[in-house]
């Protein structure tokens, strides 16, 4: 994603240096309008003073905040409400006026003022995705920075869950960068209803970890059942990543098909203390049970499961409780775990 536009944006900006200038059409609101409350305030209190409309300006200047804020920040939860699109208006506006300004400092080269606003609307975009502010989202998209590609804001409202937001760009504009990372977001915070939706308009492809993995590690099994399903996806690691966070019943789905389950998953497993979960890997794959299982319970303090691995034959081998572990736990401050030469008698 990031290397396919950066090579359109080089296209771009040597098409822009090479074709002459295009004139400058007006718009409105091309001057930035004093603060409400400031002509309020000196209307009541001075009104000859209000009648300056330059010291009008320079007072409104003075209290005036919006130049301390950037279109991402103002798309952000910092700011609340209506006030967040009459923030980015004024944002826009003074914006508008700096570029016809004689007073106004030399302008960056065009190229980089398009890499700057191009960076500006797809951060800004996906803070109010984020956010599932869909007025900002039409606002930036209409009127800030109409040719502007639509990013990580794909992604930042598959991961809140928010579809009116998917909708409405598909449906409105056009330059929508789909496909990235926005199914797997989905499905790692549990947004089912956004990875239908994806999996209807976008059919985003197979990169990367599966989102049926993702799923699995979240124990949600009717997802995981409807992607293997409906979507044909499969992972052969789904199985100990279920395990691993203690979701025997996705396990016991996913084990079923083609499985490679890895140590880390146990190891895992015992850190986070789901013994049952142990067991299961243990009987199922032997030879993934090591002290460094041990090392793991103990590390996070998982006595139960410490107590049921030490003294364990499995795969023709004893698994033990060893000082390494010890050690770990104490530096961790699991001070529960009792010294080796007592912890099983």
């Amino acid at each position: 994603m990031t290397a396919s536009w950066a090579h359109e944006r080089r296209l771009e900006s040597v098409h822009v240096r090479t074709a002459p200038k295009p004139a400058r059409t007006a718009r409105p609101s091309r001057c930035l309008r004093p603060l409400t409350g400031a002509s309020a305030a000196l209307r009541s209190v001075a009104p000859l003073v209000a009648a300056l409309p330059h010291v009008l300006a320079a007072i409104s200047a003075y209290l005036d905040y919006s130049p301390r804020f950037s279109v991402p920040r103002a798309c952000t939860r910092t700011v609340r409400g209506p006030a967040k699109l009459h923030l980015l208006e004024r944002l826009w506006s003074a914006q508008c006026a700096a570029e016809v300004s004689p007073r106004a400092q030399p302008p960056l080269d065009e190229a980089d003022d398009l890499l700057y606003r191009q960076w500006a609307f797809a951060r800004g975009t996906a803070n109010a995705a984020a956010r599932g502010d869909l007025r900002v989202v039409q606002w930036l998209c209409e009127v800030y920075y109409p040719q502007g590609r639509v990013t990580d804001a794909v992604e930042s409202a598959a991961r809140a869950g928010h579809v009116h937001i998917l909708q409405w760009l598909y449906e409105h504009h056009a330059r929508v960068f789909w496909g990235a990372n926005e199914m797997r977001a989905a499905a790692q915070f549990n947004r089912v209803a956004v990875v239908k939706w994806l999996h209807a308009h976008t059919a985003p492809p197979f990169v990367g970890m599966n989102a049926i993995e993702l799923a699995a590690r979240n124990g949600n099994l009717p997802l995981v059942k409807w992607l293997h399903k409906v979507r044909g996806q499969w992972s052969g690691y789904g199985a100990g990543e279920a395990a691993a966070q203690g979701h025997l019943d996705v396990f016991k789905y996913m084990i079923k098909g083609h499985s490679v389950l890895r140590e880390s998953a146990l190891n895992a497993a015992a850190a986070n203390g789901h013994l049952e979960a142990v067991k299961k890997l243990a009987r199922r794959q032997p030879t993934l049970v090591t002290t460094r299982t041990t090392t793991a319970a103990a590390e996070s303090g998982q006595l139960h499961v410490t107590k049921w691995l030490h003294g364990k034959k499995i795969d023709g081998k004893f698994v033990l409780w060893t000082t390494a572990a010890m050690d770990k736990a104490s530096a961790n401050g699991h001070l529960e775990m009792p010294p080796i030469e007592t912890i099983f008698t």
